[in-house]
């Protein structure tokens, strides 16, 4: 316990310790496999101390692992166990979240100013709780045998400086930087990749932009006369950000 700091720790007592900055974690978890080994103080690296809940989150995930059940996906369900693959390393264990863009500041930068929405990093509740963020990292390809995935292939990549038209900058990947990932389970959620472009759009034969959208003007009519555009098909997926 947090009182308890001076009955372990004398020389935190001693007025003669002096010192511009003290870290204390304390923890209280039910879910912790402590080992005495890890269990001792550190007086210069920041650390708790004991074995972080690794051992005893992954004996919970199996042990919940019981109650997955669902309607739609029936005994399909069974195919993404184990969840965390035995035998595997501390890293294996984790959520790892791949981004394709670099990551973003922590302050706005000077090409963000407060009227847009502000471009910065931020971290979820469930990131905090144990996900490994790795950033500029491309996807490549899938493999495995027999159809059934095993690794997935990636590839690191670096961005050159921005245009000052689009705001974007060039991206290109990095020689000798690809790496595999084991996995087993792919999901894919890439959001909204803009208006179908088959159908309506090509048979009207309305410019886009450079993102995909419908291209208009001050008055959101589209590069044909009297054909007009509005909502997701010329703003994107941000529109309900715009009209907050």
């Amino acid at each position: 316990m947090a009182e308890q700091l001076d009955t372990f720790y004398t020389d935190l007592a001693d007025p003669n310790m002096v010192s511009a900055l003290a870290m204390v974690h304390s923890r209280y978890s039910t879910n912790t496999f402590p080992t005495w080994a890890l269990a001792h103080p550190y007086r210069i690296i920041s650390h708790n101390g004991e074995i972080n809940a690794l051992r005893g989150n992954i004996n919970w995930m199996h042990a919940r692992e019981m109650q997955f059940v669902s309607e739609a996906f029936g005994d399909d369900l069974k195919k993404i166990l184990p969840i965390i693959e035995p035998g595997g390393s501390d890293s294996a264990a984790s959520v790892t979240n791949f981004e394709l863009l670099p990551c973003p500041p922590k302050e706005r930068a000077q090409d963000n100013p407060w009227q847009q929405w502000s471009f910065i990093e931020r971290t979820s509740s469930s990131r905090e709780e144990g996900c490994e963020r790795d950033f500029c990292v491309m996807t490549k390809e899938f493999s495995g045998e027999d159809g059934k995935l095993e690794k997935l292939h990636a590839v690191r990549l670096e961005f050159g400086e921005k245009d000052p038209k689009t705001g974007r900058g060039p991206m290109k990947e990095i020689p000798g930087s690809e790496f595999e990932v084991g996995a087993d389970l792919v999901l894919l959620a890439p959001g909204f990749l803009g208006p179908v472009k088959s159908g309506l759009l090509e048979d009207f034969g309305v410019a886009l932009d450079e993102r995909g959208n419908v291209k208009t003007d001050v008055s959101q009519m589209t590069s044909i006369p009297k054909v007009f555009s509005a909502g997701d098909m010329r703003r994107c997926q941000s529109l309900v950000v715009w009209a907050i």
